[in-house]
């Protein structure tokens, strides 16, 4: 486990100076490791079998969902077995030595590539076409070869950036969302807050797409809830 200095000091029974200098004369040696995020210590063998570990996690991952670019960190820690200090440990000095680089809660592994394949196009093409009232992942699995492979070539989508997923059921097309994302900013900016039967006028749908993409933009920080209306955040 990642062990403070103050913990190891009070285990070996040495003032806090003293551990540090031994710690870091082990660390010249490359027989222990700090992490930057928490100051926290871990023995080198204990390091190397996470990332062993880690590695496995990352590539068990993707064998089940080979048409993805990004993992889901909590996924992969899963699927590795590593207790969460540990895990969070490891990955940090993953990303570190460039073996993967960290999205938000999704890690992607240096070098990682999918081929585009013309079913994800389609899907793409639906969505595009679809606008701001999308299908359901099982609407689109009755056309693309079923749900469970609609949902994959979704999430790739949205590893790419070319969708955004604003819950289990509902998938837009980047082109879409970020033009409904631009006429709420222009909308609350036009009326000190949002006019919702307006802006449902201008953006051509129904609350049945619209409120779950307002409240996907509450997430993540566009807009908040004030008293009785949405707003801007940060005004």
């Amino acid at each position: 486990m990642p062990t403070s200095v103050d913990d190891l000091a009070s285990a070996i029974k040495r003032d806090r100076r003293t551990t540090t200098e031994l710690l870091e004369g082990l660390a010249t040696k490359g027989s222990a490791v700090r992490t930057e995020r928490s100051g926290a210590w871990l023995h080198r063998s204990a390091l190397d079998e996470g990332r062993t570990k880690l590695d496995a996690g990352v590539a068990s991952w993707f064998e089940q969902n080979p048409q993805r670019v990004k993992a889901p960190v909590l996924e992969v820690r899963r699927a590795s077995g590593l207790e969460q200090a540990v895990f969070q440990f490891v990955l940090d000095a993953a990303a570190k030595d460039g073996a993967l680089t960290l999205d938000g809660a999704d890690l992607v592994p240096a070098g990682r590539r999918v081929e585009s394949d013309p079913e994800t196009e389609a899907v793409h093409a639906r969505l595009l076409e679809a606008g701001l009232q999308p299908p359901s992942p099982a609407e689109l699995g009755a056309t693309f070869g079923g749900e469970k492979a609609v949902r994959a070539k979704l999430g790739r989508l949205v590893d790419l950036g070319r969708a955004v997923r604003v819950g289990p059921e509902m998938y837009f097309a980047a082109e879409a969302f970020d033009r409904a994302r631009e006429a709420v900013v222009a909308n609350c900016r036009k009326n000190g807050h949002l006019d919702l039967p307006s802006l449902r006028d201008e953006v051509a749908t129904t609350r049945k797409w619209l409120i779950p993409l307002l409240e996907h933009l509450d997430a993540i920080g566009v807009t908040m809830r004030q008293g009785g209306h949405r707003v801007l955040r940060g005004r």
